[in-house]
C-alpha cells in the first residue's frame, strides 16, 4: 500500500513539477481552472478517522480560496435532504461575496495564489477538519475564486461522515431510514465458504486500529484483527451453518477512536 501511495503520489506530484517548470510564457492568451483530486471522485469525503484531505487547484489565473459551511444535518430527514453532492460545479462570480451559513468545521490551505500572466501552476489545497466526525453530516463547499480574468469560480462540495471507509460489504441506503448511518451488511452462503472484507483507514496510530467479532464461527485472521494504516483486504472463512436458524456475526471496525459495525448473516439449512 506504501509503495502504491508513492507512486501515485510520485507521479502526481512530478506532473506538478513539470507543469510549472515548463510553464513559460506564452503570446496567446490562455484561460483555464479546474479542481483534481488524486482518487478523481468529484467531492471530497473525510471519514470518521481522517483528519485531512488534499485537493489541486491548476490554474492560469491568481485566485483566492474560502470554504462555506452549510447547516450542519441530524439525522431525522437526512436521507432526503443531504445526500452527499457529487459534483464540481463552476459558480459565478457575483456568489463570491456570500457568508458561511455556519460557523467553519473546515480549514484550507493556502488561502490565495499569485499566477504571474502567461503561466499555468497546479497547487495542493489541504483540507482539514476542525471537529472530530459524529453522527451529524458535516458538509461544505470548497470555493475557489479568480481574481481577474473572464472565467468564473469553481465549488466542490465537502463530506465529513461518521463511519469509516467501507467498500465491500457496500454500505445500503434505506429511504425509510431517518438515519443517515449506512448499513453494512452481507448474506453469507448456508455451505460455508469465505468472503472478503475491504476498507481503508487513515488514523496514523495503529494502536487504535482493530477488527473484532462476536461471532467464533466467523473467523478473522491473526493479522487483520489490529489492520495497518491504508487498504485491508481481509478475507473472512467461515463453516457450513447445519442449523435451521439463520446466525448473525456482527464485525466491529475501529480505528482513531471511530468503530463502525458489520453485520453477516449466514441463513440456517433448509428443512426437510
Amino acid at each position: 500500500m506504501k509503495q502504491h501511495f508513492f507512486s501515485v503520489a510520485t507521479a502526481l506530484l512530478g506532473g506538478i513539477a513539470l507543469l510549472a517548470s515548463c510553464n513559460s510564457k506564452s503570446d496567446v492568451e490562455n484561460h483555464q481552472m479546474s479542481i483534481q483530486s488524486r482518487d478523481r471522485k468529484l467531492a471530497s469525503t473525510l471519514y470518521a478517522d481522517q483528519a485531512t484531505d488534499t485537493v489541486w487547484v491548476a490554474s492560469t489565473e491568481s485566485w483566492t480560496s474560502r470554504v462555506d459551511m452549510i447547516k450542519a444535518t441530524t439525522e431525522q430527514g437526512a436521507n432526503q435532504a443531504t445526500t452527499p453532492a457529487t459534483t464540481s460545479t463552476h459558480e459565478d462570480r457575483s456568489a463570491g461575496v456570500a457568508l458561511p451559513t455556519a460557523p467553519a468545521a473546515f480549514t484550507i490551505a493556502p488561502k490565495e495564489i499569485t499566477v504571474k500572466p502567461g503561466y499555468y501552476i497546479v497547487t495542493p489545497v489541504v483540507i482539514t477538519a476542525q471537529v472530530p466526525a459524529t453522527q451529524l453530516l458535516q458538509q461544505a463547499n470548497l470555493r475557489i475564486l479568480p481574481l481577474g480574468g473572464p472565467l468564473n469560480g469553481l465549488s466542490r462540495r465537502i463530506n465529513q461522515v461518521g463511519w469509516l471507509n467501507i467498500s465491500s460489504p457496500v454500505a445500503a441506503y434505506s429511504e425509510q431510514s431517518k438515519s443517515i448511518q449506512p448499513n453494512f451488511s452481507e448474506v453469507l452462503q448456508q455451505k460455508g465458504g469465505t468472503t472478503r472484507m475491504v476498507f481503508e483507514l487513515y488514523d496514523n496510530q495503529v494502536s487504535t486500529h482493530s477488527l473484532t467479532s462476536d461471532a467464533d464461527w466467523l473467523t478473522i485472521p491473526a493479522n487483520a484483527k489490529q489492520p495497518a494504516k491504508g487498504r485491508n483486504i481481509v478475507e473472512l472463512t467461515y463453516g457450513e451453518n447445519t442449523g435451521e436458524k439463520p446466525r448473525t456475526a456482527t464485525l466491529q471496525l475501529s480505528s482513531g477512536g471511530a468503530s463502525t459495525v458489520i453485520t453477516y448473516v449466514q441463513p440456517g439449512r433448509p428443512k426437510k
